[in-house]
């Protein structure tokens, strides 16, 4: 799941300390940490944490269903269109976690996330691996940079 907080620092260590694994992060170029990436498994995340500085969003992002690989993907965007929902974004690869991803709404309004392909972290000692803003962590393929987006306004007045 993927939630919103006004302290990604504050409330990641808060993660730690339930012994939840820091395997990457996200900073603004002053250095203020705008994302968290934290797993208890091998994934390369369970829970991820983004900078809502202006308190505008509810505290749930999105909820992820991790699936296999990337043709599992593809084959729940078929699923999605043919069934007359809404994809919020074409298929696509995140830097971050290295996964193929897809979002979608689902019936009741709320955004999912399908992921799959991302590489296991076995190694006790891994991350975190820190991305800067201007890397574009989210996609990385694309020259679109969603922290340039509205939904990400309170960063960029942050930075």
């Amino acid at each position: 799941m993927t939630i919103w907080t006004s302290d990604v620092t504050r409330h990641r260590k808060h993660y730690q300390q339930l012994g939840i694994k820091y395997n990457e992060g996200i900073v603004i170029p002053n250095g203020t940490e705008v994302g968290s990436i934290l797993a208890v498994s091998s994934l390369s995340h369970e829970v991820a944490l983004f900078a809502d500085f202006n308190k505008e969003h509810g505290p749930l992002n999105h909820v992820c269903f991790a699936v296999e690989n990337p043709d599992q993907v593809l084959e729940t965007v078929d699923y999605v269109v043919d069934n007359g929902y809404r994809l919020e974004m074409k298929p696509f690869k995140h830097a971050v976690g290295e996964a193929f991803t897809t979002y979608a709404i689902e019936p009741g309004g709320n955004r999912i996330e399908i992921y799959g392909g991302s590489p296991l972290y076995f190694a006790p000692d891994y991350g975190p691996k820190m991305w800067k803003v201007e890397e574009n962590p989210n996609d990385a393929w694309d020259e679109v940079n969603i922290f340039e987006s509205a939904q990400f306004d309170g960063i960029r007045e942050k930075a």
